[in-house]
C-alpha cells in the first residue's frame, strides 16, 4: 500500500473544493483533518459530547488527556453544530441507509470520495493521511520545530514524525 503524500497548499484547496461540490460533510471532515490533531479514526467516533471548551476529551493507549483545537477546527464544530443540531457525531452520516439510527460517516465512503476528488487534482497519493502531512510539511517548510509539529500532531515523540513524514528533515525541508 503507498504512503499519503503531502500535498501543495494549492492542491489541498482545489480537493477541498472538489469534495465540497459533491458532500459538505466530506469537505468538512477534510478540513478538520488539516487542523485537528487527531487520526481519521478518533476523528470519525468523535461526538458532540466529546468537545467541551475547545478541548477533545480523547481516550487512547496513554490515557484519557483533553486535546486543544485551533479556531478553524473549532469553526468546523460550530458550523456542523449549527446545520445538524440533532447529529450525536460530529461526522453523522446523512444518508437514507442510515437515518433510523444515528451512525458515523465511515472511513471507506470518505477515502472513496477524497480518492475520487483527488483524482481531478494531483497524481499523488492521496488518502485522509495526507490533510495532517499536507499541515505539517507546511509548518516544517515555514520553520516550525519538529517537537511543535509533533505536539500538534499528537504524536508520542519527534522522531515518530519524523519517519511518518518520511525521513531526515533536510530532505523534508527540501520538498
Amino acid at each position: 500500500m503507498a504512503k499519503a503524500e503531502a500535498l501543495t497548499p494549492l492542491e489541498f484547496w482545489k480537493i477541498h473544493e472538489a469534495l465540497l461540490s459533491h458532500n459538505t460533510t466530506y469537505s468538512d471532515l477534510w478540513y478538520f483533518l488539516y487542523h485537528a490533531p487527531l487520526k481519521i479514526g478518533d476523528v470519525l467516533t468523535l461526538t458532540y459530547a466529546d468537545i467541551e471548551n475547545g478541548r477533545i476529551r480523547a481516550d487512547a493507549k496513554r490515557g484519557t488527556r483533553a486535546l486543544a483545537l485551533n479556531e478553524a477546527a473549532l469553526s468546523v464544530i460550530t458550523k456542523r453544530r449549527k446545520r445538524y443540531p440533532q447529529d450525536l457525531y460530529l461526522f453523522q452520516s446523512h444518508s437514507n441507509r442510515v437515518k433510523a439510527q444515528p451512525k458515523a460517516i465511515t472511513i471507506i465512503a470518505f477515502n472513496a470520495a477524497l480518492r475520487q476528488a483527488a483524482a481531478k487534482v494531483t497524481t499523488k497519493n492521496v488518502s485522509s493521511q495526507s490533510a495532517r502531512k499536507t499541515r505539517a510539511m507546511q509548518l516544517l517548510n515555514q520553520g516550525a520545530d519538529l517537537e511543535f509539529i509533533s505536539v500538534m500532531l499528537n504524536h508520542h515523540d519527534a522522531a515518530y514524525t519524523r519517519a511518518w513524514l518520511g525521513g531526515d528533515e533536510e530532505k523534508i525541508k527540501a520538498a
